[in-house]
């Protein structure tokens, strides 16, 4: 008679060690993906939880903004700091340009190019917001996907540097238009090379690029 409490404390205990693995298997899943979170509210469905579960892989800008795009007042101090300032034209590759690298026109400086007494940095500054205000408006011609203000910077200065064929024929922007934003760092460091030479410079800025998106 007295086997109905053992077989209580039996069930009893085969429910704790159910329970257990059911425990160890839910943290081994959690130590298989990292970024997974804890169960959402919404009872583990819908965008909140993928969020977690895919972090690397975002299905569009988290902080959109609207068009028209411009740089922001950071993004305009960024490619002033990558370009340098000079006051008199020089060659640039394969351009002649001035301030913070402007181009002038293609090809070496002539001299004729009208600045004798060279140009401001006020001035410098006013020609490189106009340009970058042309290569965010290639952005607004080429990408069809939402951007953060963020990522308009970085590719306002990567068009800035590259200008607006290369950007329209690259890789970079198939695999964006794509929704494939977490390809772009990736594709931005591809674009080092300078007469077929790699450049220090080159892959600092892309670096630098490459962080600003990641900052979106």
């Amino acid at each position: 008679m007295r086997a109905g409490p053992f077989i209580a404390g039996g069930a009893v205990l085969l429910g704790a060690i159910a329970l257990a693995s059911k425990s160890k298997a839910s943290q081994a899943e959690a130590d298989a993906f990292p970024g997974t979170a804890p169960t959402p509210p919404s009872g583990g469905t819908g965008s909140w939880w993928d969020q977690f579960r895919f972090p690397s892989t975002p299905a569009s800008s988290t902080a959109a903004v609207p068009r028209p795009w411009r740089a922001s007042a950071a993004g305009i101090d960024l490619i002033a700091d990558l370009e340098g300032f000079e006051p008199y034209p020089f060659f640039d590759v394969k351009q002649c340009a001035i301030g913070y690298g402007t181009k002038l026109h293609p090809g070496q400086c002539a001299g004729d190019e009208g600045y004798p007494n060279g140009i401001t940095v006020s001035a410098a500054r006013g020609l490189l917001q106009a340009r970058a205000d042309d290569a965010s408006k290639v952005l607004e011609r080429y990408v069809t996907v939402t951007l953060s203000q963020p990522q308009v910077d970085a590719l306002t200065s990567f068009v800035y540097n590259v200008g607006s064929g290369n950007f329209a024929s690259s890789t970079l922007l198939r695999k964006l238009n794509e929704g494939k934003y977490a390809r772009v760092p990736t594709e931005l460091k591809k674009w080092v090379y300078a007469n077929k030479q790699k450049m220090g410079g080159l892959v600092a800025r892309r670096e630098r690029e490459a962080a600003v998106w990641n900052t979106a």
